[in-house]
């Protein structure tokens, strides 16, 4: 498709319309903007962005994501994730940064992997914060326990 030339991700390449259906996977080298009903996962190098009318199952991986319809499943930008005003999202979300406009929904978990860090590799559950009081406390007793050699 793009024999020879590198595809502009900043520009729609593909256009799935209102009144679309599609059940399978989908996966493009440039960027996509998706106003119909997809079923399966979608993988995109460029962009991609859910539109007002869509409504997609699917696991989803693309550079930066703009969601104002309906998605349902997890979802992975390696870069910017913004849900609109009438942007609905269920599922876990990694990135590297998320916005949501007052009046979009998101039910589910959130993973920003620390800069450098690259967020389709970070597979891993977010560590469980510890209270600054029982590091203080694990601190002192290996203090006491030195103390005591």
């Amino acid at each position: 498709m793009f024999r020879g030339k590198t595809p502009d991700l900043t520009k729609t390449d593909t256009l799935i319309g209102e009144g679309t259906i599609i059940e399978g996977n989908l996966k493009s080298q440039a960027s996509m903007h998706i106003e119909g009903h997809v079923i399966g996962d979608i993988l995109c190098d460029g962009d991609l962005t859910i539109g007002e009318q869509a409504v997609v199952k699917s696991n989803i991986e693309a550079r930066h994501i703009t969601i104002a319809g309906h998605v349902e499943g997890d979802v992975r930008a390696r870069g910017k994730l913004s849900i609109t005003t009438s942007g609905r999202l269920f599922g876990n979300v990694t990135c590297a940064t998320f916005t949501i406009e007052e009046g979009g929904t998101f039910t589910g978990h959130s993973t920003m992997p620390a800069a450098g860090d690259d967020a389709r590799k970070n597979n891993s559950q977010p560590e469980e914060a510890e209270h600054p009081s029982r590091k203080k406390q694990k601190r002192n007793s290996n203090q006491a326990g030195a103390n005591a050699v």
